[in-house]
């Protein structure tokens, strides 16, 4: 794979110097940065086996890819490696400022795009409108529906997610500074706390970003020292990623739900978060707020960008058993059975089946991309969301108001063109670079 992906040409650097080729994409305003070649051999005969090894062995990859001076405290990224599920195109890591993660929507979403346009995939037959792209994450296997015209991507991309549950519903978790609060625990390929702002006394479209950020992680934090997480299929899976704060609209309207995701290590994603979607549409079903194939709109609190999703399928067996607040969870597919939820204090019990989410991006409107920006300088009130995040050779440019219009793509042939002049968001803005010591 890393030698289709191979740069021609690289700038000057000396010789004796490791150098990272990557490919810089971003989803709805949140980053990620493709490494096309460079990274050492990542050993394991699975996809979690990698994941371990890459921690244990291949860290300085990662904090170089993600930290200062060639990153910063809010980078995402991902690493491209073989996977041992026959049907998969591609395996990928995913990297952020404090490990690993098991899943991540707003990158399966550009990782459609780039496999199609880097020839990662078959090419689509002629007149084929959406390409399959079917990506082995830690948590299992997504497939992404990439839009196409002519063989390269052009407009919306969606994905079918891993099955998804909640963990627990009306929780009470003492959190400290906001004493006892009521919170859900989902799973959507990662597991997240899911709590209403205002319970915290902020307002979650009007808050200081910095105040959203400590608020949502010491929920995390509490929740991680109160609630042990277990996952039906592996205990690499079962760890709290992070807390997502909401607007605690959540029953159905047409108009889009608003939240903001904060995980790993207090970093904030700009994107409304795929696999936080996807736990949101599970949390939603299970207490009867979403009908099936019923779609919901959800807006990221720091760049107004919406991601779309509903529940497309539930699963054929109920098979329940019972959820011990310190036992680890029976072993059992995901995909084929019901899990037996218990309610607040571990008294009550409720069910849910599992079902696969839908997530789409559709591209940000013109009116969210011109009138994000005074917002987003105003909320935006300490060092990880600055307007910088995009500042490579000279350029800065706002998340949420990136001219796709004058961006420059590359192909993987070398040939250089311009998006069409009404594609908004939904044409990716690509950066390749090579990042040297």
């Amino acid at each position: 794979m890393e030698s289709a992906l191979a740069v021609s040409r690289l700038p000057p650097h000396d010789p004796g110097t490791p150098v990272l080729s990557v490919v810089d994409m971003h989803t709805g305003g949140e980053p990620l940065r493709i490494v096309l070649a460079g990274c050492p051999e990542v050993s394991g005969p699975t996809l979690l086996a990698k994941r371990r090894y890459m921690r244990q062995h291949l860290d300085h990859v990662r904090r170089r890819l993600m930290f200062e001076p060639r990153g910063h405290r809010d980078m995402y990224g991902a690493v491209l490696v073989p996977s041992e599920l026959q049907d998969a195109h591609l395996g990928v890591l995913f990297l952020h400022n404090e490990g690993y993660s098991s899943m991540c929507g707003h990158a399966v979403l550009a990782l459609g795009r780039f496999a199609l346009d880097f020839g990662l995939v078959p090419a689509p037959a002629a007149g084929t409108c959406e390409a399959r792209v079917n990506i082995h994450c830690p948590c299992g296997l997504v497939t992404a529906f990439v839009a196409c015209e002519d063989g390269r991507s052009h407009g919306p991309v969606r994905f079918h997610s891993v099955p998804a549950f909640v963990l627990a519903t009306d929780l009470m978790v003492d959190v400290p500074g906001h004493g006892k609060v009521v919170v859900d625990i989902a799973y959507g390929g990662a597991f997240y706390a899911f709590v209403s702002a205002e319970k915290l006394g902020l307002d979650i479209c009007s808050a200081k970003t910095r105040d959203l950020v400590d608020a949502a992680s010491t929920v995390t934090e509490a929740v991680k020292a109160q609630f042990k997480i277990n996952h039906p299929d592996s205990e690499d899976l079962a760890f709290l990623y992070g807390t997502i704060l909401t607007d605690g609209k959540d029953a159905y309207t047409k108009e889009p739900t608003t939240n903001i995701c904060v995980f790993a290590d207090e970093q904030v994603d700009r994107s409304p978060t795929g696999s936080g979607v996807t736990a949101r549409i599970a949390l939603q079903y299970h207490k009867g707020l979403l009908e099936l194939n019923q779609t919901r709109a959800f807006k990221s609190s720091t760049t107004g960008s919406v991601f779309t999703g509903k529940a497309v399928r539930l699963s054929m067996t109920e098979t329940p058993f019972q959820v011990e607040k310190s036992t680890r969870l029976p072993s059992l597919r995901s995909q084929d059975y019901l899990i037996l939820l218990r309610g607040a204090g571990y008294k009550n019990f409720t069910s849910l089946r599992l079902h696969v989410a839908e997530v789409k991006f559709q591209g940000l409107s013109q009116q969210v991309k011109e009138g994000a920006a005074q917002e987003y300088h105003q909320r935006c009130s300490f060092p990880g969301l600055h307007p910088g995040i995009f500042n490579y050779s000279g350029e800065t440019q706002l998340p949420c108001c990136e001219d796709t219009q004058a961006a420059l793509w590359r192909s993987p042939h070398g040939e250089e063109r311009r998006p069409l002049a009404n594609t908004h968001m939904s044409e990716p803005s690509w950066k390749q670079l090579q990042l040297t010591s």
